[in-house]
C-alpha cells in the first residue's frame, strides 16, 4: 500500500502568478468569444458587446450581494 503524499503547498509567488496566468487565460477567453459574438452578428458593434458585458457583470454583482445578505 502506497503512503498519502500530498503535493506541496504552492508558495505565496506562485500561486499569485497562477492566478495572474488564470487573470489572463479568462481575459483572452473572453475577448475571443465577443468577437466570435460580433462576427456571427448577434451584436453589431463592439460597443454594443461591451455594454453588455457590463450589464451582465452589474447583474451578477446585485446577486451576490442578495447571497451575501442572506447568510
Amino acid at each position: 500500500m502506497k503512503g498519502n503524499r500530498r503535493k506541496p503547498k504552492p508558495t505565496t509567488e506562485e500561486r499569485v502568478q497562477q492566478i495572474i496566468d488564470d487573470a489572463a487565460k479568462y481575459r483572452s477567453a473572453r475577448l475571443a468569444r465577443g468577437n466570435l459574438l460580433i462576427q456571427q452578428g448577434c451584436y453589431p458593434t463592439q460597443s454594443e458587446w461591451r455594454k453588455r458585458r457590463e450589464e451582465h457583470a452589474e447583474r451578477l454583482e446585485r446577486v451576490r450581494r442578495k447571497l451575501a445578505a442572506k447568510h
